[in-house]
């Protein structure tokens, strides 16, 4: 049963860091567009502005796609956890009941 406490604390551990790191990254995001925004409103024009913006949007995207693998990675481990919790919980109740049968 320990180890089983341990597994799931770490579980639980890894899940809360990569939520923080989706979070980082979601902030790192909007930082970015809100200078994005002002470089804009400056009134920056021109061959290097247009190319400067189309790489940035290439780049916003595939942040986009880094952020939902996050938030993927994030719902499996929430949802291993879960699984795990409730297997380990199942098994103790039988373990359990069997014990209680053979010493009742």
């Amino acid at each position: 049963m320990g180890q089983a406490s341990v597994e799931r604390a770490e579980m639980q551990k890894a899940a809360g860091e990569i939520q923080t790191t989706a979070e980082n990254i979601h902030k790192i995001q909007n930082d970015l567009n809100g200078q994005i925004n002002a470089l804009i409103g400056s009134g920056w024009v021109g061959n290097a502005a247009t190319k400067f913006y189309q790489k940035y949007n290439e780049f916003d995207q595939q942040f986009v796609v880094v952020k939902k693998e996050l938030d993927g990675i994030y719902e499996k481990m929430t949802q291993s956890q879960l699984n795990y919790t409730n297997i380990e919980d199942e098994n103790d109740q039988q373990a359990n009941s069997l014990d209680a049968a053979l010493n009742g």
